[in-house]
């Protein structure tokens, strides 16, 4: 489960829908609050969240439906905020700065 890191095999609504997957967490012990605490430890330890699925998981639900599906459960429970892309305190290294100077050969022209 990809906002919990439990392993939830089949068991899982049917309806995918944010308000399903919030009611199927809370009837298993994981209330907003929890997924919320669950979400700043994960972030303050530097681990990914929300968790990458299992590869059975992942031939569930198709990339765009489950990301769509996150954002919406996400908004939903509060979960949303400042995503902090890279650690300000890293160095940029000098592949960092080419991609970020890297324009298309088009770009300016019109």
């Amino acid at each position: 489960m990809a906002l919990t890191a439990e392993d939830v095999g089949d068991r899982f609504p049917d309806r995918l829908t944010a308000q399903s997957v919030l009611a199927w967490l809370a009837e298993h012990g994981w209330s907003i609050d929890q997924l919320q605490e669950h979400r700043a430890a994960c972030q303050s330890a530097g681990v990914a969240w929300p968790h990458p699925l299992a590869a059975e998981q992942r031939q569930k639900i198709s990339a765009a439906r489950f990301a769509a599906l996150m954002a919406e459960i996400r908004q939903a429970a509060g979960l949303v905020g400042p995503v902090r892309v890279r650690q300000s305190n890293v160095q940029m290294t000098a592949a960092d700065r080419r991609l970020l100077q890297d324009v298309p050969p088009h770009h300016g022209a019109i």
